[in-house]
């Protein structure tokens, strides 16, 4: 499969700040991310309690584009129901987002403030479309729920099987790997008791306004150490990755919620599996995925030279999105 990339994260004609030139959707009302004002967030009793049923999974892949860090899960059954969500959502995509300090990274904001990892969790909707490509153009079609994260003296267990990978030296540029060790996506969201909930858009291209956010109001904790791993991800060029993000976007009178979660019953507890995680992240074998994708260009004329896929459903949708947006032009 060949893809030439049409944005970046970069400063120049194809960073953020071009966007709304190249996908029209960007100029709409309801683009992310944004800053939560916890002032104006309107509480909510009525909603109902998510309902995670997440389960742990071997056999998933650890990409590194040039643009994103990802873990892909294929072939699960991790759904989520309930709460502002009116259809079932199966888990697709664990995204990472972080910064070059302690107050950057995160693509949310809450009072102004950012954070130095932002985790998103990208669901999409199983019972009307067929798959996540699908999904993205249609109404309704994802959920995606952001965990912000700070600096704690103390380890982030959830997060030790992508620490150990992204702590070798022969991953330090752009990769596809298959993950032998178990992902538990439970480890994500297991201190979660509140969040806030909007109505917005995707952060990259398309943008398609048509996500559910849910952006836990509980910040998790992550050790200095683990974020370091995280800030020497570099791109096939070996520029850091840190500060891949899309700036705030305005709220346009968009309603906020804040709702809590009345207990933890909703999110089933798999404390039994952090002693396998944590031995299957030692004893793990990667194995690179070798593909016509896994060959990266550094061309100073081009985005940035990371045209490593995520999903070819996202390239077809993205590349969609070029053609209808210069037609309108």
């Amino acid at each position: 499969m060949s893809h030439t990339s049409s944005w970046s994260y970069t400063d120049n004609e194809f960073g953020p700040h071009t966007w709304q030139d190249r996908y029209k959707v960007a100029e709409g009302n309801l683009q992310s991310p944004i800053n939560i004002d916890t002032e104006a967030a309107k509480g909510d009793t009525i909603v109902e309690a998510i309902k995670f049923n997440y389960l742990p999974m071997k056999n998933s892949t650890i990409t590194n584009d040039g643009r994103h860090l990802q873990i892909t899960l294929s072939r699960n059954d991790s759904v989520v129901t309930g709460g502002p969500l009116t259809d079932t959502y199966q888990l697709a995509i664990i995204r990472f987002r972080w910064g070059h300090d302690n107050n950057s990274g995160s693509e949310h904001a809450i009072d102004d403030q950012n954070y130095p990892l932002e985790v998103q969790l990208i669901h999409w909707n199983k019972k009307l479309y067929k798959n996540i490509g699908e999904a993205m153009g249609g109404e309704k079609g994802l959920c995606i729920i952001g965990l912000l994260y700070q600096v704690s003296d103390d380890d982030n267990e959830g997060l030790m099987p992508v620490i150990k990978l992204l702590s070798r030296e022969e991953n330090k540029g752009c990769f596809s790997l298959e993950v032998k060790s178990t992902i538990d996506p439970t480890c994500f969201i297991k201190d979660m008791t509140s969040y806030w909930t909007y109505q917005g858009s995707l952060t990259t291209p398309p943008m398609s306004e048509n996500v559910t956010w849910i952006i836990s109001e509980n910040i998790m904790k992550i050790s200095e150490k683990q974020l370091s791993a995280f800030r020497n991800v570099r791109n096939s060029c070996g520029e850091l990755m840190a500060g891949h993000c899309r700036p705030l976007c305005p709220l346009n009178g968009r309603p906020v919620r804040l709702c809590v979660m009345n207990n933890n019953n909703n999110i089933e507890d798999h404390q039994e599996n952090d002693d396998i995680l944590a031995k299957d992240c030692d004893d793990d074998k990667e194995n690179e995925i070798l593909d016509e994708n896994a060959n990266h260009n550094c061309d100073d004329n081009g985005p940035d030279g990371t045209d490593k896929g995520y999903f070819e459903d996202i390239y077809k949708l993205e590349a969609m999105g070029d053609h209808v947006d210069l037609e309108a032009h």
